[in-house]
């Protein structure tokens, strides 16, 4: 047993719950043993249901706050315009950059959310080997690499088919070392076994981009959503309330899963460029 991403031998067990998981006394990396398909993402994982126009509207609106305050921090680290976001769901953050100046590309194994992307103009492929040999000044993975078998094999592809020596990367994963990891444990929003193969600390992520040949630049812990977030979300519900005529407790229960997920979601934020050769 060697750990996926530093390749260490020193290898144990732990559990979270029910869950048997290994664990690198090296590296801290954690994973869980049973890889799951590309296939299943496509046909079960959550991205792939259809959502109304009214549900599109309000996830929209409810991340404005979040995707405005993520380009924010992009353009501190590069003012290049070409975007490439990998596991880009529907497009909004794609629609978002857009929409402020940079040219989009998205990679997507949902054929449903692709289709999606297509109806709104914004050009996607179903995995990273169908891209065009193009070098990219931005590419982002926001919560896609605790998806991935092989992080540090994934990262290395992309940076030799799509890096430039001005190319920055972005990653978004939940952060297993978290406060409400740690109380919540199993039950935690943000640890689904079933789904994601691995479970990001720092140390591991910051491992994961120095070993594919990566410089950090920005490791935090972080909210991925603000209190305007939540106001955001509010004010979107209100708004699908009114066209879909949504009951008064169908509402409710909306704005309180709302709360709970911003009281439960702790992400690691990393942003990194290609080490330099010289």
């Amino acid at each position: 047993m060697t750990c996926p991403i530093c390749s260490s031998t020193a290898v144990d067990f732990c559990k979270n719950g029910s869950y048997a998981l290994h664990y690198c006394t090296q590296c801290t990396a954690i994973w869980t043993p049973t890889v799951v398909s590309t296939e299943y993402y496509s046909h079960q994982y959550q991205l792939v249901h259809q959502l109304s126009d009214f549900e599109h509207q309000r996830r929209y609106i409810e991340r404005l706050p979040e995707q405005w305050k993520l380009l924010s921090t992009i353009e501190q680290f590069s003012k290049g315009k070409n975007l490439l976001d990998i596991g880009c769901d529907f497009g909004h953050f794609l629609d978002i950059a857009r929409r402020n100046g940079y040219y989009v590309t998205g990679v997507e194994p949902s054929k449903t959310a692709r289709a999606y992307c297509s109806q709104i103009g914004i050009e996607t492929y179903k995995e990273i080997r169908d891209l065009p040999l193009k070098k990219y000044d931005v590419i982002t993975l926001w919560h896609c690499l605790e998806h991935i078998e092989f992080p540090v094999q994934f990262l290395l592809q992309i940076a030799s088919k799509h890096c430039s020596n001005e190319t920055i990367i972005c990653i978004r994963v939940p952060n297993y070392y978290s406060l409400p990891s740690k109380l919540f444990k199993s039950k935690w929003i943000w640890f689904q076994p079933k789904q994601h193969h691995l479970h990001f600390t720092k140390k591991s992520l910051h491992n994961a981009l120095e070993l594919a040949g990566f410089e950090v630049k920005f490791l935090q812990s972080q909210r991925p959503n603000s209190l305007k977030t939540i106001f955001g979300s509010f004010f979107a519900l209100a708004v699908e309330s009114n066209y879909s005529k949504r009951g008064i407790m169908a509402t409710f229960k909306a704005i309180a899963r709302s709360i709970w997920h911003y009281l439960n979601s702790v992400e690691l934020f990393a942003i990194a460029s290609v080490k330099s050769k010289n």
